[in-house]
């Protein structure tokens, strides 16, 4: 898959032209590439930056009471990695994220997509809905 295609999956971005994504991806921004059972994010580490998996699979894990990884979640591309934590107050990483297989991130500077959300309402739109779907679907009521 190419990666702008991978990128317009991510849903927040299928709208957008080669022309937008070419705009977000030149400014503060960079892609890493990890290898499987490489560390993408280290748990409790502040959220400065959207981060879009566009190639392979990653996983949440937490350490348990023995210092185990547990693992928590699996996610396969194309996404979002935890986007609801861009513009937390605390918005820190609550698991560990590790390469289950090589993989490609996209690591899109804070103030650089608040920019191109500003810029680019539907993208601000399906971002904020995406944001406030998980938190709804978060919330538990008995």
């Amino acid at each position: 898959m190419v990666m702008k295609d991978a990128l317009r999956e991510i849903p927040f971005l299928t709208f957008c032209a080669d022309e937008d994504l070419d705009i977000l991806l030149s400014k503060s921004c960079h892609k890493s590439v990890y290898r499987t059972g490489e560390s993408v994010v280290v748990h409790d580490t502040q959220c400065h930056s959207l981060l879009l998996l566009t190639s392979g699979s990653v996983r949440c894990e937490k350490r348990n009471a023995e210092d185990q990884a547990d693992v928590v979640a699996d996610f396969k591309a194309p996404l979002a990695l935890m986007p609801e934590l861009l513009f937390a107050t605390r918005g820190r990483y609550m698991f560990d994220v590790v390469a289950n297989e090589g993989s490609e991130v996209w690591h899109i500077d804070r103030e650089n997509f608040f920019g191109f959300m500003q810029t680019h309402p539907s993208v601000l739109r399906i971002f904020l809905q995406t944001i406030s779907d998980k938190s709804v679907n978060n919330t538990k009521t008995n």
